[in-house]
């Protein structure tokens, strides 16, 4: 993975956290504070430099997948795909709908978790190992739709098991640093819709979906847990559309959707000294079935044609309330004098969310479009539980700022002109601009990434039958992450759980061709 770790080296703050401060400090901090860049210094190497990585041991305790499925650095899969969908159409204008899929991916990486090159005295090669296996089935009746009311109903089920593994080689030898575990679902689903013209212009749907969700967590070990429980859900969703002219409509909607309960499976498989350790740290009980996420959501859209229909445009402004929200948090434990840490997940976030989408098409010319998007995307916390932020600030519930990891403003513009070459071939180019927003490591808000503004150009000539384009993506070399990470060193030194901050590779300005054949 391309990615880079700026640790102690990198600390400018100190921000009355419960973090500890790197032994012999002559500063006192303990934390990177403001905008972060991409050092390639320090990107993971993937030569660990302490030792030759022992994947053979990394591979043999675990079962996931095979013992010589991977022997290199970097990721091997094997997956495929299969889907069978078909139509049955009455002669009274119902349609019988029908699909079925089956779903194989199987995968195992092997990479340096440190990303320290030049440290001789700590290497982490970690091995993750995934086997995924899901099956779905749907089947659907729809009634005949020229009358002013019309319905369909149905029902579905899906099948899902994730089987996977972490394991690690490090100084102290090899360790796992997760129990092999399955994830296993099993959901069946019965939903419908109703449709009725109220007028020629106003028009009602509602829709309905109720689902049971069975969710069983296995630790695949003799004494390993077994947490079963089945969610129940219901998700309605009511829609007003208005035809305000002929090319300009309107909508007001309102809607609730679930997330599926989880467990805590990893905290059952530790020893009650490790329980009462992270119970401790994370200053509550911590629940081993965790409740569903609930999202109730309001929407206002308006879509139409405009100017003699040269500009198309769609606008939606919505307002949504998250609750329940599922908060992964990264609590420490000791065992032997090595401190780790283990992800434990909370039920009790609340975070109200709301902004604007536009998206629009501008044809200037017969030959010259405009095509552009804005995304305003708000998020306000308004209850956490943030271990992270307890280390960062010391503040476990910072109301009113943003989630992590995600921008508040991003947007795109294109221009496209295209040009008859001769009878048989016409030529393109095409510009584009994509604008990222600035993403928070963490809810602390503190440390975080600043905009992005990537340029792509490309192009081409084309007829019914043969496309080619030559492109160049990022053409101005930005050089802003495209993400970031909050973490703690694994260094079992006097550097082993300090803050470090991960950030993923931008991608570099690239270059290239690119053909197409129809037949």
């Amino acid at each position: 993975t391309a990615q880079a770790l700026l640790g102690e080296e990198s600390y400018n703050c100190n921000l009355g956290g419960n973090a500890r401060v790197p032994v012999g400090s002559t500063t006192g901090f303990n934390h990177i504070c403001g905008k972060v860049k991409f050092d390639k210094s320090k990107m993971s190497q993937n030569i660990m430099p302490g030792g030759t990585p022992n994947f053979g041991g990394l591979l043999a305790s675990q079962n996931i997948i095979g013992k010589d499925f991977i022997d290199h650095l970097g990721i091997e899969r094997q997956a495929y795909q299969t889907m069978l969908m078909g139509d049955y159409e009455f002669s009274n204008g119902y349609t019988l709908s029908g699909s079925f899929g089956h779903n194989g991916n199987k995968w195992g990486a092997l990479t340096d978790t440190y990303n320290r090159a030049d440290d001789t005295g700590y290497y982490s090669t970690v091995m993750l190992a995934y086997d995924i296996v899901n099956t779905s089935a749907e089947l659907r009746l729809a009634s005949d739709s020229d009358g002013p009311f019309s319905y369909m109903f149905g029902g579905n089920y899906y099948d899902e098991s994730i089987k996977w593994q972490m394991r690690a080689f490090r100084p102290q030898g090899l360790m796992n640093l997760s129990q092999p575990t399955d994830y296993r679902a099993e959901t069946f689903g019965v939903f419908g819709s109703a449709s009725y013209e109220l007028t020629e212009a106003l028009k009602l749907n509602a829709e309905a979906r109720y689902q049971w969700d069975t969710i069983n967590h296995v630790v695949m070990t003799p004494t390993g847990s077994d947490l079963e429980k089945t969610f129940k859900s219901f998700s309605p969703r009511v829609i007003l559309n208005y035809e305000v002219t002929r090319d300009i409509s309107t909508y007001v909607s309102w809607s609730k959707g679930t997330r599926p309960g989880t467990f805590n499976s990893n905290f059952t498989a530790f020893s009650p000294e490790v329980q009462a350790q992270l119970t401790a740290n994370a200053g509550r009980d911590i629940p081993v079935a965790v409740a569903e996420e609930k999202l109730t959501m309001y929407e206002l859209g308006v879509k139409g044609d405009f100017f003699d229909r040269r500009l198309r445009l769609m606008t939606a402004f919505y307002y949504g309330e998250w609750r329940d929200r599922q908060i992964n948090q990264n609590l420490a434990y000791n065992v032997g004098g090595t401190t780790s840490t283990a992800t434990i997940t909370f039920p009790d976030g609340s975070t109200n969310l709301w902004g604007v989408e536009v998206e629009g098409t501008f044809h200037a010319t017969d030959n010259l479009t405009f095509d552009g998007t804005f995304n305003w995307a708000k998020t306000d916390i308004r209850f956490t539980s943030c271990s992270e932020c307890l280390a960062i600030d010391g503040v476990a519930n910072p109301v009113g700022n943003l989630m992590e990891r995600y921008p508040e403003f991003s947007g795109s513009m294109a221009a496209t002109y295209t040009q008859p070459i001769n009878e048989d071939w016409d030529g393109m180019v095409r510009l584009d601009y994509v604008y990222t927003g600035k993403q928070y490591a963490t809810s602390s808000n503190v440390t975080y990434i600043g905009d992005a503004h990537k340029v792509n150009l490309r192009a081409g000539i084309n007829n019914e039958t043969y496309t080619l384009e030559v492109f160049v993506r990022n053409l101005f070399n930005e050089k802003t992450p495209s993400n970031l990470l909050r973490n703690t060193n694994p260094n079992g030194s006097a550097l082993q759980g300090l803050n470090t901050i991960v950030l993923a590779a931008p991608e570099r300005r690239t270059v290239g061709v690119r053909g197409v054949v129809k037949f």
